[in-house]
């Protein structure tokens, strides 16, 4: 299921959401008590205009997660906040009843196909060895991750601690703490990097993330440059489980996966539990009833003070003992980065530097990322990610993520490993840390085809040469590459070739010819131009390359051109321009904007092309786009204006793009 900040896509239509500056979407929160065995129902509420919301404010509601669509958002609510839909004088379905009883209805692995599907995955993944499928439908449960925790510093005494409790839960539990680094006992002057899991009992994609990214770690030292670079530079800490309680409520509950108990276990008195340690950290606590709650039926419940939580000060105070300097908090779902502000949704004093370092971990996945606002969850108070960056006075700044793994609380067994997969190259662009230096994961080379001195003719014809994308890491990958023009260096003019897909083994190479169109040429005739090679994998850029051309004086319309590294190039007349192979439309950027934002789409063919703005009653607000265009790749900005030129109120927009209608 694609969450509502993804792109809702059919043959002839795509949209996507805008975030215009920022302000709590909506909120809300519960009156009522909630028992130990409240259940937990999908649930499709209707909005057909901006009353629909105020109702479900003013009616004190609050959601999370929400799974926006035009006219409807899907959201998973406890029992009491479906009895409080009907006093907002709501229209809403019933999806699923009970979501509980529908997984623990879905069929499940027995532990032999679970075998056969570790191994597949072996093949097709190169998963580390150490890394299984737990038995809780896939996931470990909270006594198996320790299990792991004993066995890695069994097998790699060297490069982890063994593990360290740095608190207790109210039920007594230790939350246990790992550190992987070249002396792991040794406080080293090294940058220090935290991933912690499973804040949120239900969410436990994000622990197998951490456990997958540890045993490959482990595994790889000595043998990948860049593990070897980040383990004997970065000391990392894990916290798998920071919510043993909740965790260990769900797997008694459902032992084969699927509780969705999200809380903590606090007793608040009478038959009502949990406290949600995501909204009780000790900065902006309260804020607002919006970005948490008061009422301790909610699932939003903040506490009845900040940190009030032994879960809370335990990972509070662990932070103040060391100095980080990133931090990724895994959750789930909806395959999003969010940073601060969380309780403003407004973007923090250090966004270009988080913009620059969240791109870049995204590169991989092509996870959106930006404010909880932009990402559907919000403007959430007392909250994680808003402590570890805006606590400045007990302990220094972290650059701090919450990351919604997944695409569901409890996503299925086959998609544990490949979703750990997708994460990967985040969780390497975080151990590098403030720092950098980590070696490249695909590195670039060029040489040009032929030898001599070649003489390139007029605009519009080609010439060729060589790339090399090496893979530095243990891990097989499958990449995108893409080649373009700049003129004059530093300015874009195309046209873009490619993307081609080519697998790239793991320690291995993958080598391929890619040609270059000549650009045009203005007065005067002696200029330079830019080459750039681009890497995608998994649909975002990895990496990226350029290589400057030396201008040479040359009567028009002929040029000599050579590499700066003394290389030559040889023409090649018979290529041909690449045009997009498919219909499709770009997340905007920025995103939340304020004051203009662009929308990128590209067309495989000639098309009338209409691409339109909508407020979320699904009301006209501005047509961007009417025209007749070939095929390529485009670029059109809103100013955030409406059609008759007045500047849109903030909030939540959407845009669709038509093709051929």
């Amino acid at each position: 299921m694609r969450t509502w900040w993804q792109r809702f896509i059919s043959k002839a239509s795509l949209a996507g959401l805008i975030v215009l500056s920022s302000h709590a979407f909506f909120s809300l929160q519960l009156a009522h008590g909630q028992k130990a065995s409240v259940k937990f129902s999908q649930v499709r509420i209707y909005t057909t205009s901006q009353d629909d919301i105020l109702s479900i404010v003013e009616a004190g509601l609050a959601f999370d997660h929400m799974d926006y669509h035009p006219g409807y958002f899907d959201v998973v609510l406890n029992s009491y906040e479906v009895n409080r839909l009907g006093k907002a004088s709501l229209s809403y379905d019933i999806l699923v009843d009970d979501l509980e009883a529908k997984y623990r209805s879905e069929p499940q692995l027995n532990k032999a196909e679970g075998e056969n599907l570790l191994a597949d995955m072996r093949q097709i993944y190169n998963v580390p060895q150490g890394f299984e499928f737990g038995s809780m439908g896939g996931y470990y449960t909270f006594d198996e991750v320790v299990s792991e925790l004993d066995e890695m510093v069994s097998l790699f005494p060297n490069i982890i601690t063994a593990r360290q409790s740095i608190g207790t839960t109210i039920e007594g539990r230790d939350i246990w703490m790992v550190k992987i680094s070249d002396n792991p006992n040794v406080n080293e002057d090294e940058e220090e990097v935290l991933y912690t899991s499973l804040m949120h009992a239900r969410e436990p994609q994000g622990m197998a993330n951490n456990m997958y990214f540890m045993w490959y770690v482990l595994e790889n030292y000595g043998s990948d440059a860049v593990v070897d670079f980040l383990v004997d530079n970065r000391e990392l800490y894990f916290v798998p489980v920071i919510n043993p309680d909740g965790y260990v409520w769900n797997e008694f509950n459902n032992p084969n996966g699927g509780g969705l108990w999200r809380k903590n276990r606090r007793d608040n008195g009478g038959g009502i539990f949990g406290v949600d340690l995501n909204r009780n950290y000790d900065f902006q606590w309260g804020f607002n009833n919006s970005g948490s709650s008061p009422t301790p039926s909610s699932e939003l419940y903040r506490g009845t003070a900040p940190a009030s939580e032994p879960e809370t000060q335990t990972m509070q105070n662990f932070a103040i003992s060391r100095e980080f300097t990133m931090v990724f908090n895994y959750h789930a779902f909806g395959q999003v980065m969010n940073y601060p502000w969380g309780y403003l949704g407004t973007p923090n004093p250090d966004v270009a530097l988080f913009d620059s370092l969240s791109g870049e971990a995204s590169l991989f996945n092509n996870f959106s990322f930006g404010t909880p606002l932009a990402s559907g969850s919000g403007v959430p108070n007392g909250y994680s990610n808003d402590w570890y960056y805006g606590e400045q006075v007990l302990k220094g700044r972290s650059i701090s993520w919450t990351v919604e793994a997944g695409t569901s609380f409890w996503p299925n067994q086959n998609s544990i490993i490949p979703f750990a997969l997708e994460n990967f190259y985040s969780n390497l662009v975080l151990a590098n840390g403030l720092g950098g230096g980590m070696p490249k994961v695909v590195d670039i080379t060029a040489v040009p085809v032929g030898g001599a001195p070649v003489i390139v003719p007029a605009a519009g014809l080609f010439f060729d040469f060589d790339v090399t994308l090496t893979n530095n890491t243990n891990m097989d990958w499958t990449v995108d590459y893409w080649n373009t023009v700049t003129l004059p260096i530093g300015e874009e003019i195309g046209p873009q070739i490619g993307p081609f897909t080519a697998p790239v083994p793991a320690n291995g190479a993958f080598t391929t010819t890619l040609t270059m169109e000549v650009p045009p040429r203005p007065p005067p005739a002696t200029y330079g131009f830019n080459m750039k090679v681009g890497i995608f994998a998994n649909g975002g850029v990895l990496d990226t390359d350029s290589f400057n051309i030396i201008k040479t004086p040359g009567p028009v319309p002929a040029m000599t051109v050579a590499f700066f590294s003394s290389d030559d190039w040889e023409l090649n007349p018979a290529a041909e321009e690449i045009l997009p192979e498919e219909f499709a439309l770009e997340q905007n950027y920025p995103n939340p904007f304020n004051p203009s934002t662009k929308i990128s789409y590209q067309l495989a063919t000639a098309e009338n092309v209409r691409l339109v703005i909508y407020d979320l009653t699904g009301r006209q607000v501005r047509v961007l786009l009417n025209e007749s265009k070939d095929g390529g790749f485009y670029t059109v900005q809103w100013d955030g204006k409406n059609q008759a030129g007045q500047t849109v109120a903030t909030g939540l927009y959407i845009y669709q793009i038509r093709a051929g209608q």
